[in-house]
């Protein structure tokens, strides 16, 4: 920009553009004025600066054309002949020429396709590259990474609307709620990762998320801003809910609050109790309202607490409730777990527990039952804890339920790569070091293994002759956990949801298998509900009779009605994930102290996007060994690809049904389809597993493995598809002998041979429908039969060399030993040691 002190030369101007003209004036004047509206228009350029331009030609004239020859003498045209009927008022292309102009449109519409996809990915890249810089520099875990995608992913457009709004601004910044929940989440998780990213991005300054935050009272005792928030926010429709009552383990420390002058760390029970405690606390106490309608969750109360009595829980749950009826929730249960001060709390709220009965009258609102749940998740951990210590149950007719058939099945499955579809392994077997681990239990009492256990004995395995009364018992612990553990709306059996039309069912399920926990007895005769591992049998009876109880109520009563019941709505998950969310505050340091917890909580009062982990309170810590890299198989392994088990057929038939099932989802073409399942010919169209058979020398129905573990649902594979499963194993099985020579080219000879080997024999009554199909479709280089082949080849080897996987890095790398970690990190968790 020019400025007045700028200059320019007096030869770019005209005499007519100074103030007095003509050459008198410019000799008698020293000094020349320009004109006010003066241009400068003489431009000396050099020779190679000057643009040349070439003006264009004129157009020439046109001579006037000759005058029409008379009629007569111009020729007649010749008639063209037509192919198109008469009756056709145009002409009709041929489908040649139209299938070559709808292939053409078609590519030009791909490649656009293909262009904004590529533009769609160049705009996700911003926040991608800046997770990925986080990981780089170790700001953020993995699974912290993990959260911020999945929650921010999409704010690409958000943070490029940020960094042109507040261009410039180096105070007086404004941003938007999206802005707020990122800044507030990744602060939440790194400090470190934070101030990485203002050097980028404008964010707003940790001081102003501190000063977001100093607003929320988050003092010890109950949150009144959090129970006013649930006042003013909640919907007549969604105030249904329930309290969960659990603790958590904090570090005995005693700090100054130099914000409140004063020292924190002691006990706390205001205002349940006034006067201040000596005492240090080494747990905090947590209330949280967790909604059954729709899935919200708020913590309502905490307590830094010091091994508190039923007495005071009691007290504090008494006025959870009250507070929450008072700002128009409906309270109908709390739920907490099996340990013996919940029993206890749980008599003094009037629960008649060894009566198997969890009701009692609201505090201030008589007529109004409320009810007593103890943690389904907890009670099933229980249950295996107790067959697993004392290895033998028995039944009320004297038959033996024994953890010896689940070692022996696992030690049976051991001799094959393969498994009968359950997912025993050794940390199954020695539980100890994982007994706070749900899906471990679970996995051990599961219908998986109860059906592989009564599979062996259908085939006259020796070590499964009388395993029939503990499949039983595990198949009965399966179902009530099932049923008290819907998660899904869409689920089927006994994980449906409760309904007004399977409540009779499901009711009369859950007293049949209350009544059968109840006969059982340990070694000395005495019954497990007498004995002192009669908790999880209590547990199951008392929360199926509450979780009933309610959802009746809820589906019948005439306002707001429920049409439906998810009781994992009952469960502590809620509270587990809240703590995770505590500990995932202070990355490796998840045992905070009492203002650590304080700040934590209140951080997450704030609106953010802060996930859970996804083990919560069971999350494990996987140990690295740095061994020497191996260049062999262990000789375990290499029976375990040789040998040949008596179930391997059924394996891979119930292998195959699942890739069955995978193809048909993606596949467009019928016949193909309907060639991939075992279908009797007479009736075509039925699809039905019990009218199946895979394979010409099949088992009996009752005893194939699909039969067993199907409950009407499995897909039965065609016997073309068994037959290239089979062959895709055995060549594999070759392969993996020496795992370090598994390379890309080598999957593709694989691939090649098992082609070669099958091809001619199998899908015969596809031949003429693969020959005749797509002739006129230049993109298919195989025929139908070919592309099917392949499907399943590539299915078949990512489930093998998954399965491998596993197996060698337990044999061989860990030496079948289950790792400390976890049963140290709990110490520190629950024992504070």
């Amino acid at each position: 920009m020019p400025t007045k002190y700028s200059v320019l030369c007096e030869k770019h101007f005209t005499i007519d553009d100074y103030i007095n003209k003509g050459e008198q004036v410019i000799q008698k004047q020293s000094k020349k004025y320009l004109k006010r509206n003066a241009v400068p228009s003489i431009f000396d350029y050099p020779p190679h600066l000057v643009k040349t331009t070439t003006s264009r030609p004129l157009p020439k004239k046109r001579e006037a054309s000759p005058p029409p020859p008379p009629e007569d003498q111009i020729p007649a045209k010749k008639k063209r002949k037509s192919s198109v009927n008469s009756d056709h008022g145009s002409y009709i292309k041929s489908p040649t020429t139209v299938m070559k102009k709808l292939k053409k449109t078609l590519k030009k519409k791909n490649n656009k396709i293909k262009s904004l996809s590529a533009k769609n990915l160049r705009k996700e890249k911003t926040i991608k590259g800046l997770v990925k810089k986080l990981e780089e520099i170790k700001a953020l875990s993995e699974e912290q990474s993990q959260h911020l995608m999945s929650n921010f992913g999409h704010m690409t457009k958000d943070i490029f609307t940020n960094e042109q709004k507040n261009e410039g601004n180096s105070t007086g910044s404004r941003y938007s709620e999206q802005i707020k929940q990122f800044a507030i989440s990744l602060h939440f998780y790194s400090a470190k990762a934070y101030k990485f990213v203002r050097k980028s991005l404008h964010l707003p300054h940790p001081s102003t998320i501190r000063s977001w935050a100093s607003s929320i009272e988050c003092e010890p005792g109950f949150l009144s801003n959090v129970i006013e928030h649930l006042q003013n926010t909640l919907e007549d429709d969604n105030k249904d809910c329930i309290i969960l009552v659990d603790e958590m383990s904090i570090k005995k420390e005693v700090l100054w609050d130099a914000k409140k002058q004063k020292f924190a760390g002691n006990t706390d029970y205001r205002p349940i109790l006034a006067e201040d405690q000596d005492t240090i606390a080494h747990n905090a106490l947590v209330v949280m309202a967790v909604g059954l309608q729709k899935p919200w969750s708020y913590p309502i109360a905490y307590f830094l607490v010091n091994h508190m009595d039923s007495k005071m829980q009691a007290q504090i749950i008494k006025e959870s409730i009250n507070l929450l009826t008072d700002a128009g929730l409906d309270v109908h249960a709390v739920t907490f777990d099996g340990c013996s001060k919940n029993l206890a709390t749980a008599r003094r709220l009037g629960c008649k527990i060894d009566s198997f009965d969890g009701s009692f009258q609201h505090p201030t609102r008589p007529g109004k039952t409320l009810y007593v749940i103890l943690d389904i998740c907890h009670m099933l951990k229980l249950a295996r804890n107790a067959l697993g210590d004392k290895e033998i149950f028995y039944t009320s007719g004297g038959e033996t339920i024994s953890w010896y058939y689940i070692k022996e099945l696992f030690n049976v499955q051991q001799s094959d790569i393969l498994h009968l579809g359950n997912k025993l392994k050794n940390v199954h077997i020695k539980w100890h070091n994982q007994k706070m681990k749900v899906a471990v239990a679970a996995q051990t009492l599961s219908s998986s293994v109860a059906a592989g256990m009564i599979y062996l004995r259908n085939l006259n395995v020796k070590q499964f002759e009388k395993c029939e009364q503990t499949a039983e018992f595990i198949q009965n612990i399966n179902d009530i956990f099932d049923i008290l553990n819907t998660k899904s709306k869409f689920g089927k059996r006994f994980k449906s949801p409760l309904t007004l039309e399977n409540y009779a069912e499901l009711r009369a399920h859950r007293l049949d298998i209350i009544s059968y926990l109840k006969k059982l007895k340990d070694v000395d005769g005495t019954k497990l509900v007498d004995g002192p591992r009669k908790t999880f049998i209590l547990g199951f009876a008392v929360s199926a009779n509450s979780i009933l109880a309610i959802a009746k109520n809820l589906l019948s009563r005439e306002h707001n009605n429920f049409k439906y019941v998810l009781t994992y709505r009952f469960s502590q998950d809620q509270i587990e994930m809240f703590f995770s969310k505590i500990r995932g505050r202070f990355g490796w340091n998840n045992n905070p102290n009492a203002l650590q917890f304080k700040w934590a909580l209140r951080a997450l009062l704030q609106k953010n996007q802060i996930a859970a982990s996804e083990k919560a309170n069971c999350a494990v810590i996987e140990e690295e060994k740095m061994d020497e890299e191996m260049h062999h198989v262990d000789h375990n392994i290499i029976m375990s690809l040789t040998c040949s088990t008596i179930w391997r057929d059924d394996v891979l038939a119930y292998i195959a049904g699942y890739i069955v099932k995978k193809i048909t989802v993606c596949i467009k073409c019928p016949e193909c389809a309907i060639a991939l399942v075992a279908i009797d010919k007479s009736q075509a169209e039925v699809l039905v597993p019990d009218d199946h058979s895979y394979s010409s020398n099949s088992k009996p129905e009752s005893q194939s493995l699909i039969t067993i573990k199907s409950y009407g649902k499995l897909i039965t594979p065609s016997p073309s598809v068994v037959k290239v499963v089979k062959a895709t194993d055995r060549n594999l099985r070759q392969l993996v002998g020496d795992w370090t020579s598994v390379t890309k080219t080598a999957i593709s000879s694989l691939k090649s041979n098992v082609l070669q080997d099958v091809k001619a024999s199998c899908f015969q009554n596809l031949q003429q429908h693969s020959r005749e199909s797509h002739l006129l479709d230049e993109q298919f280089r195989d025929n139908h039969i070919t592309i099917i082949i392949k499907k399943i080849v590539d299915l078949y080897i990512n489930i093998f060399v998954h399965r491998f996987g596993k197996v060698y890095s337990d044999r061989v790398v860990r030496e079948g030993n289950s790792s400390r970690r976890p049963k140290l990190n709990k110490l520190i968790l629950f024992g504070n040691d």
